[in-house]
């Protein structure tokens, strides 16, 4: 998991300063976990990071883990739209 960490970490982050509350890599790392948990959409992300706050600080090393809302996962749609376009056992 750590190359996965490492190369999300390389993705320049295109959101303005002001809504940065989240680095960009957690939140990429957490929908991508979240979509191959079969948890599809905003909301159902939310939920998968919510479901697991406990085990994903654990994995990740993070002392505590603030759950982003369905609205940061918004500010990525217009770079990573095309992702829900994906044929289902490709994000399985």
């Amino acid at each position: 998991m750590s190359h996965l960490i490492d190369t999300l970490k390389q993705v320049p982050d295109f959101r303005s300063a002001h809504g940065r509350t989240h680095p960009l890599w957690l939140l990429l790392l957490l929908m991508v976990m979240g979509m191959l948990a079969g948890y599809q959409g905003y909301r159902p992300l939310e939920t998968f990071t919510s479901d697991y706050r406990q085990p994903l600080s654990e994995l990740l090393g993070l002392e505590s883990l603030e759950v982003p809302s369905h609205t940061k996962s918004d500010s990525l749609t217009p770079e990573i739209s095309h992702l829900s376009s994906w044929p289902p056992m490709v994000l399985r």
